[in-house]
């Protein structure tokens, strides 16, 4: 009844406030807190859309910006740190913290001293679907297709990496020829440095934590269609576009698609034939 709705958005807000204020002077005892009910407050997020806000910067996460496993980095920290032309909070979704700290999609941020928010937690996926920005900042997945850092670059850089596109124009269509539909889409990406290529999927697509969330859960998860992107100023990469020979080619493609996925999904769907052309390659 009215009575009991009333009592309950009153103790909700009570303790929301309670917890502010000990978030804000006790960082230290809020911390003993987080560590408790840190995922009860995450699930409250998604079922308490009137308290949202509260809520979301109460969350405590780690960042690539301090070198430890440890939830706690507030929101509003992170966004007092951000570049001055940086208009999105970044983030990265995976199984452990030690495959987000050592994830090829973070190469570029740490070159560019951009801080990341790291996200580990199984719940971690399903909450983002619900907390779309903060402060009036956004959230951008850097696992996205969408992704762009060229706000971060100099006109020499951006001319550079239009020509070397233009040049490995022709890998990409060979590339994509060989996978036919076992992928999306082929192309260029600048956003690496010692990683050849890796696998990112479309801004509205299911991403891969999601996708193992509902299958640990026993629900049935559509097929994710990667995008593969491949790092043309990388050795490998390199190496495998001065191939002539298309079944040789056709073995490059098959380990460093193998390559991507494992580090994106930790498995394969068929690992003999990443195995066959990964021990081909080091025989030849």
């Amino acid at each position: 009844n009215k009575v009991t709705q009333s009592l309950r958005s009153a103790c909700t807000k009570r303790v929301l406030g309670m917890l502010e204020k000990t978030a804000k002077k006790d960082d230290e005892k809020y911390q003993t807190f987080w560590k408790e009910f840190g995922q009860v407050l995450k699930e409250g997020l998604a079922e308490d859309f009137a308290n949202k806000d509260k809520i979301a910067g109460l969350l405590r996460f780690a960042t690539t910006d301090k070198d430890s496993s440890e939830q706690s980095m507030s929101l509003a920290g992170y966004i007092e740190r951000m570049k001055e032309e940086q208009d999105k909070i970044f983030y990265l979704t995976a199984d452990s913290y030690a495959a987000a700290k050592n994830s090829p999609h973070l190469e570029q941020f740490k070159a560019k001293g951009i801080e990341v928010v790291l996200m580990y937690d199984r719940i971690d996926e399903w909450l983002m679907s619900y907390l779309t920005e903060f402060d009036g900042k956004q959230f951008q997945s850097i696992t996205k297709a969408g992704l762009d850092l060229s706000k971060f670059e100099d006109e020499a850089e951006k001319e550079k990496q239009k020509e070397t596109e233009e040049e490995f124009k022709s890998v990409v269509e060979r590339t994509k020829s060989y996978l036919g539909d076992r992928v999306k889409e082929v192309r260029t990406t600048f956003k690496l440095a010692t990683t050849p290529a890796v696998v990112v999927t479309d801004d509205f697509e299911m991403g891969t934590q999601m996708a193992k969330l509902l299958e640990s859960a026993g629900q049935a998860a559509p097929e994710v269609k990667y995008i593969f992107e491949i790092n043309p100023e990388h050795a490998l990469i390199k190496q495998m576009a001065d191939e002539a020979d298309e079944e040789a080619f056709g073995r490059w493609v098959e380990m460093l698609l193998g390559q991507a996925m494992l580090a994106e999904r930790g498995s394969l769907d068929d690992p003999s034939q990443f195995l066959s052309a990964m021990n081909q390659l080091l025989s030849k």
